[in-house]
């Protein structure tokens, strides 16, 4: 039997267990019943807030805000709050702007929001929807402020009160890794820009954006019926109608620079029908210009490439304007992939030309530097320079070059202008040229084509300006030469060399002509020519200053060949059908004796009475002279 003081010593420690049991089991009961209050309220209030009721409730009281803060109205027809997949939706959003116009619609967004992340001052968002977004932004004048400035006056005037209530203001960092936007469509003024969908989404270190269907119009007015016609004048730059795809990685990203990488780009005017279908490059940017880097182009089957390029990019501030500037472009062109726009009379010219060039220009217009252009076969050389000027104006619009150089021969020249979409004549007299070299210039002014210089050929050389108007459809010039061995172009080896100058007109005209064609037939072209030959031999005989009339009706070319004489002319008529067959001319010499007419007649009758009155004077003279003779005796 135990002690009595151990006894009681074994009590207090069964006391002191129970208690500590009491105690805990108490402390459990009690942190118990806390996490599941806890749980509760959680449960509670995720219910309250995925409740239509209660986000009805706080989209109200956010709309009243935000409609009080920025002065306007602000709608928003339903909102959605998923705190168990963290997603927040927002239906049917309406922002007008001042002039109660409807200036943001946005049928659904919707965003993924990682809400661990706002304790650590992070917005992550892992997943952004943007659907059937439509913008409306006006500006008035160049001076006046745009109808979206009052919401961002709105956020500084926040920012601002922010500052002064807390110097050290709490900073978040954005993480977006996928923005998906549909159907997105923003009108500035007279311009449009949309798209069907924009794909934003990161990969390692690179952020990626593909852009589909594309749109940028500036001529929403519906005044483009005009420029849709299939014409000269199509390109304009305030008539742009851009459809296009776009692949573009972004390699950085800072407040004042990016760079990317254009990896693809297919787009086309449909007004005009110039096409890329292919366009790639580097680009490094900031806020003063743009630089390109190993650039690509492909426009059907027409390939330009230039190693870099710098684009000045415009600043009201410094009043510096929109320029650019490439290396050489080194490239393949066929002329009808981007004729169309500038002149259809190249539309049909499939010959690929390999080209190099230094490009610069403005909004306006381009400069062509050290244009050096050949065939594969070098049977075609050109040295030129050249511009385009007034792009922003069609009817104004001019392309200019200056051939400094050109080498080709008959042959190449036939082929040349059989892709001309004109009816080809004297085909067999252009190959007798033989080699062929050129000095002058071209302007393609609204719908009309001029030419000038020198032609230098195996026969002699010829001087000629010529154009033709697309508004009346005629081909006019003229041509001279010092010298120049006609009869060996057109077969007729008994004309020698020639010194002339004739002026011309043909025409052209599709209708005009298949009407002549109807009523007569024939092989030649429709016109006239008149030539003054100053010099010519024929045979042993050498005349000057002779007269030549052809006119042709499409079936028989009539001419004269005159050399007017004292008391007589010497006369040549002719006749052909075909430019082919020279040697079957029909010729017709003759004389023309001059007839008096009658002032000649009066002047002859005036001469006669005035011989008489002299000869009367005289014979009184005589008398006179005779009787003071015989006085003197």
């Amino acid at each position: 039997m135990a002690p009595p003081y151990l006894e009681s010593g074994l009590e207090i420690k069964k006391t002191m267990k129970g208690r500590k049991a009491v105690d805990k089991r108490r402390f459990l009961k009690i942190f118990s019943s806390i996490i599941i209050s806890l749980l509760l309220l959680a449960s509670v209030i995720t219910i309250l807030l995925n409740s239509r009721y209660v986000q009805n409730r706080v989209l109200a009281l956010v709309t009243e805000l935000l409609s009080e803060k920025l002065k306007t109205e602000v709608a928003v027809d339903g909102v959605s709050i998923n705190l168990f997949d963290q997603r927040i939706q927002f239906l049917g959003v309406e922002v007008e702007d001042l002039q109660h116009r409807k200036m943001l619609q946005v049928k659904s967004l919707s965003a993924a929001v990682r809400l661990s992340d706002l304790l650590h001052h992070k917005v992550s968002i892992s997943n952004a929807r943007v659907n059937g977004l439509r913008a409306e932004i006006h500006k008035e004048n160049p001076d006046s402020a745009a109808n979206y400035q009052f919401i961002i006056d709105a956020i500084q005037e926040e920012s601002k009160g922010k500052k002064h209530k807390d110097k050290k203001p709490t900073a978040f960092t954005a993480d977006v890794s996928r923005v998906t936007l549909q159907n997105f469509n923003v009108q500035y003024n007279d311009q449009e820009i949309g798209f069907q969908k924009l794909l934003y989404h990161t990969k390692d270190t690179l952020k990626l954006i593909d852009i589909d269907s594309l749109r940028y119009n500036n001529d929403i007015k519906g005044v483009n019926k005009r420029v849709k016609k299939k014409k000269r004048g199509d390109f304009y730059a305030r008539h742009l109608d851009v459809a296009a795809n776009v692949r573009l990685t972004v390699n950085h990203v800072s407040s004042d620079s990016v760079s990317a990488t254009l990896t693809s780009f297919e787009g086309i005017d449909r007004n005009s029908g110039l096409e890329a279908s292919k366009l790639s490059c580097r680009i490094a940017a900031n806020k003063q210009q743009v630089h390109l880097s190993n650039v690509t182009l492909v426009a059907n089957s027409t390939t330009l490439s230039f190693a870099h390029g710098i684009v000045h990019l415009p600043n009201k501030e410094t009043g510096q304007q929109l320029t650019y500037s490439t290396s050489t472009i080194y490239g393949l062109a066929v002329l009808a992939d981007i004729a169309r726009p500038f002149a259809p009379v190249l539309s049909k010219f499939t010959t690929p030309l390999y080209l190099s060039v230094q490009l610069e220009g403005n909004a306006d217009g381009m400069n062509f530097r050290n244009v050096n252009v050949f065939t594969h076969d070098k049977e075609l050389k050109i040295l030129a320079y050249g511009y385009i000027h007034n792009m922003k104006n069609k009817k104004t619009l001019i392309v200019h070059f200056r051939v400094s150089k050109m080498q080709t021969d008959g042959y190449e020249v036939q082929t040349i202008i059989n892709q001309f979409p004109v009816k080809k004549f004297m085909m067999k007299q252009l190959v007798a040229l033989g080699n062929i070299s050129y000095k002058g210039a071209f302007d393609i002014p609204w719908r009309k084509e001029k030419f000038w210089g020198r032609l230098g050929t195996e026969a002699g050389h010829m001087d000629f300006n010529f154009g033709l108007d697309e508004n009346v459809k005629f081909l006019t010039g003229v041509v001279s030469t010092d010298s120049f061995c006609l009869g060996k172009v057109i077969d007729k080896e008994e004309i020698k060399k020639v010194a002339c100058k004739a002026n011309f007109k043909f025409d052209y005209s599709k209708e005009r002509t298949a009407r002549m064609r109807r009523l007569k037939g024939g092989k030649l072209p429709i016109g006239e020519v008149k030539a003054t030959v100053n010099e010519a031999v024929y045979d042993e005989l050498k005349l000057k200053d002779i007269q030549v009339d052809i006119k042709s009706d499409g079936a028989e070319a009539q001419g004269s060949v005159q050399r007017p004489g004292s008391f007589f002319d010497v006369y040549c008529n002719f006749s052909f059908t075909n430019t082919d067959m020279m040697k079957a001319m029909k010729i017709k010499p003759g004389l023309r004796l001059h007839k008096k007419d009658e002032q000649e007649k009066k002047d002859d009758s005036t001469e006669k009475n005035d011989e008489k009155k002299k000869d009367e004077k005289r014979k009184q003279t005589m008398k006179w002279l005779n009787l003071v003779h015989g006085s003197k005796k």
